[in-house]
Order: C-alpha cells, then sequence, then structure tokens
C-alpha cells in the first residue's frame, strides 16, 4: 500500500529511502520528484502551494531556529493559530529532531502557564497576534527563551 502511493505521484520507488519514513526526508523527496504539485492547500488562499515552496520555506525556518540554539531533543513551544506558519514551524522542528509542543492558543492567563511549566520548553514561538496576550504571563519559574514569529 505504501509503495502504491508514491507511484501515484510518479515518484520512482527505487530512489524512495523507504528506510527513512520521516517527514523530512519524505517532504525533501516529494520537492525533489514532484515540486509543482500541491503540498498543502491553505483555505483562505487561492492557490494551492508545492511541495517546492514547502520546502524552501521549511528549510528557511529550519535554519533560523538552529541559529537561535534550537537542537536535537529541546522542547519547543509553539503557541499559534491554525495557519500555514504553524505547519511550517512544525515541520522544520521535525528537520531538526526538536520535539514540538503544540499549546491551544484560546488558553491564557493561569491555564497558559500551567501548560508552559508541564512542557518546560527551551524555545517558544508565539504568533504575532497573540504576543501580547502571551507578554502579561507571570511564570514563577525561569521564563524560557522567547521567539516571536
Amino acid at each position: 500500500l505504501e509503495r502504491r502511493m508514491f507511484r501515484t505521484y510518479d515518484t520512482p520507488d527505487s530512489d524512495f529511502p523507504f528506510d527513512d519514513w520521516s517527514l523530512p526526508s519524505l517532504l525533501a523527496h516529494q520537492a525533489r520528484y514532484n515540486p509543482d504539485r500541491p503540498f498543502i492547500r491553505w483555505t483562505h488562499e487561492g492557490r494551492p502551494h508545492s511541495f517546492a515552496d514547502a520546502a524552501g520555506t521549511v528549510s528557511r525556518l529550519a535554519g533560523a531556529f538552529r541559529r537561535a540554539g534550537v537542537g536535537e531533543g529541546d522542547r519547543v513551544v509553539l503557541y499559534m493559530r491554525n495557519s500555514l506558519n504553524h505547519v511550517a514551524c512544525w515541520l522544520a522542528l521535525n528537520v531538526l529532531g526538536a520535539v514540538d509542543a503544540p499549546i491551544n492558543p484560546a488558553y491564557f492567563g493561569a491555564l497558559l502557564a500551567h501548560q508552559i511549566k508541564l512542557v518546560r520548553p527551551r524555545f517558544i514561538v508565539v504568533d504575532a497576534e497573540l504576543r501580547e496576550r502571551f507578554g502579561k504571563l507571570r511564570m514563577k519559574s525561569a521564563s524560557p527563551r522567547r521567539q516571536c514569529w
């Protein structure tokens, strides 16, 4: 069944690393063999984003995360609304081997602080429109390094 899935995308079976079923390897493979095919469609945008678009965005984000100090095994909170940026951050963290911890953007105050305390992240990515809500938090323990996207 899995090999049949790739034939539908005109992907040579012999070139796919079947021993590495990671999201980053799958995205890179599809970007190489099917760069213009749709990777994701977002409801409010008119055009789908191709595998090549996604791979480029994910690569740039992974580089930015790496330069900020995110590495393998680091926990990173994604305090973001459902968006293409959220998907791209999630995939970029997968490239680095970091652990994403999405937190519902409806949470605020003590509930948000509690979620962050449970995760004990090294980094937090915050949507710009949630920045004010996040900035009002009173963290009792040492705050992680904060990053706003």
